[in-house]
């Protein structure tokens, strides 16, 4: 078995492979624009209140799904600190 500091320097390393979780967050998307809005619109051929209700939308669940990704990554990372601190008391 290794010593528990080398798991811990592989961790930092590492992350992301091996089921080590990513030490970095995702980015949360940016609202629609204005402008954004309308070119949509445009090429929709609907009108600018009814892409602007679709875009929202599409914004609301795009930032959910961000934040409930950080949200797991988080856990896991947690998780990964504590069994490394209790590896780190046994050894």
């Amino acid at each position: 078995m290794l010593p528990p500091t080398v798991v811990a320097s592989v961790a930092r390393v590492c992350s992301g492979k091996a089921e080590i979780p990513l030490t970095s967050d995702i980015e949360l998307p940016t609202p629609p624009t204005d402008a954004e809005i309308e070119a949509a619109a445009a090429a929709s051929g609907q009108s600018v209140e009814e892409t602007r209700k679709v875009l929202d939308k599409r914004f609301k669940f795009a930032n959910k799904r961000a934040i409930r990704e950080n949200s797991d990554r988080h856990s896991l990372r947690c998780d990964m600190t504590l069994k490394l601190s209790v590896a780190e008391k046994y050894r």
